[in-house]
């Protein structure tokens, strides 16, 4: 796992230091199914004030979700905890989503040998039941990816605040619901989902903007990434054209592999890879250039052009 926290109006200590490596070791501990190079937890703790409290964020991107707890409290200790405790339990609740995912592939497994059985109108009819029962295992984690992705778009702008994930999500749902026969027969359908979803997404920018593009205003136009987002990586994502962003995405948060993500994105699996690395390495420099910030004694995120 890949730890980051910054500081805020103060510095670590060797009580919050402890804090966080005891929390991490019992987060590693639960995530020891995803592989440690994909796996970032980024943390923001901000000290308060003698008329504010202080507060504590923390995002933790993985393979197949991004999870998020902010604690607020006079004591930082207790707020610290308080916030690891909140993810933990949102890491549990996650892999149950993904357990009852692979309990479906084995039961879909067995319904469809005994449907070799039926007749082809009762094939047809399962087919549609099977779909929504996917749909049911599955629909937490797209909401993931659809809320994810539509609070980039408007981070930046480019997607109007009105737009919801259910409203998405819904479309999606009722493409495939539209189209059950075809898709209960992909051999990945939760791919299949993701390209939806994405072709939904990059139609939900504002009238005569590029959906997930800004216009052809400057980087210093956006709000700070302090007012829009703890994490300084999520706000250097959110200033991509989203044809790189969800290349990152679904490498780095979901998972795929690049040939897996040239299937959703409709592009060569070479092209994906060359995007990926150059977008990887300037999450790194974004990553770095806070670090030093921090180390320089600023709260301020450094901007990446």
């Amino acid at each position: 796992m890949q730890v980051h926290f910054s500081y805020q109006h103060g510095s670590s200590t060797p009580q919050l230091e402890k804090i966080i490596q005891d929390n991490v070791a019992k987060l590693d501990q639960l995530l020891v199914r995803f592989s440690p190079d994909l796996v970032h937890l980024h943390g923001l703790i901000e000290f308060g004030t003698n008329a504010q409290v202080s507060t504590c964020s923390v995002n933790l991107w993985l393979p197949t979700a991004q999870l998020h707890a902010t604690e607020q409290g006079r004591d930082l200790g207790v707020a610290l905890r308080a916030c690891f405790d909140h993810l933990k339990e949102q890491v549990k609740k996650h892999k149950e989503v993904l357990r009852r995912e692979g309990e479906w592939k084995r039961k879909r497994y067995k319904a469809e040998k005994e449907n070799k059985k039926l007749e082809i109108g009762e094939l047809h009819l399962d087919g549609r039941q099977q779909l929504r029962e996917y749909l049911d295992q599955v629909l937490p984690q797209l909401r993931v990816f659809v809320e994810r992705e539509l609070r980039y778009q408007q981070m930046n702008g480019a997607c109007d605040q009105s737009v919801e994930k259910d409203e998405i999500v819904n479309l999606v749902v009722e493409r495939c619901l539209g189209d059950h026969k075809a898709f209960s027969g992909d051999p990945t359908p939760f791919h299949r989902l993701l390209k939806e979803a994405i072709q939904a997404l990059n139609g939900s920018g504002e009238k005569g903007q590029r959906p997930g593009e800004r216009s052809s205003e400057s980087p210093a136009s956006v709000s700070s990434p302090q007012q829009n987002a703890a994490d300084p990586v999520d706000y250097y994502l959110s200033t991509l054209p989203p044809e790189k962003r969800q290349v990152y995405v679904l490498r780095a948060l979901e998972g795929f592999e690049y040939d897996e993500a040239a299937q959703v994105l409709g592009r060569l699996p070479s092209e994906i890879e060359e995007t990926f690395q150059s977008v990887s390495r300037k999450v790194s420099e974004a990553l770095q250039a806070t670090r030093r910030s921090h180390d320089e004694g600023h709260s301020s995120t450094p901007q990446i052009q």
